[in-house]
């Protein structure tokens, strides 16, 4: 014989059905609010460096990405958030090391042979901007700039 249970007003065959967690909202309603404005900022970036390489807008805690966009399969931006927030925290350890708790961390530049690599953190480390961009098509000074306007939308 099968019970039948309710439970937050669904109906159950069995105990073990109870169990099971119940099925929520796909995201939170403020971490959708903030997805926006990153998806936002995300297109804002395209339209002004339309030959980008990848952008990425980060939460540095988690390491995911809030928002993205690559140009190049090889670049995948869930693995470049994680990576580039492991570079976040890293660099505030060295400077808490070095006693500069009052210093922030505005951007992180990496230049390889043919690329730039660019981490504007925003609210004292906790998201980031992450940014790469073919070094013969794009000015450096050009790109900072672009990513400081668009910074100061993500600031809480």
């Amino acid at each position: 014989m099968t019970l039948s249970f309710f439970h937050l007003g669904k109906a159950f065959a069995s105990v073990a059905d109870v169990t099971k967690p119940m099925p929520v909202a796909a995201t939170h309603p403020l971490k959708a609010t903030v997805d926006v404005v990153a998806e936002k900022v995300v297109a804002a970036i395209r339209a002004e460096l339309p030959e980008l390489l990848l952008v990425a807008v980060v939460d540095t805690m988690t390491g995911q990405d809030m928002a993205s966009y690559t140009s190049m399969s090889s670049f995948d931006p869930h693995t470049a958030a994680s990576f580039n927030a492991e570079i976040i925290k890293q660099k505030k350890r060295a400077l808490h090391a070095f006693h500069l708790d009052d210093e922030q961390i505005e951007d992180i530049i990496i230049s390889t042979t043919s690329q730039h690599h660019i981490i504007k953190a925003i609210n004292n480390g906790q998201k980031f901007i992450y940014l790469a961009v073919l070094e013969h098509t794009t000015s450096l000074g050009f790109v900072r700039e672009v990513l400081r306007r668009h910074a100061l939308s993500l600031v809480d």
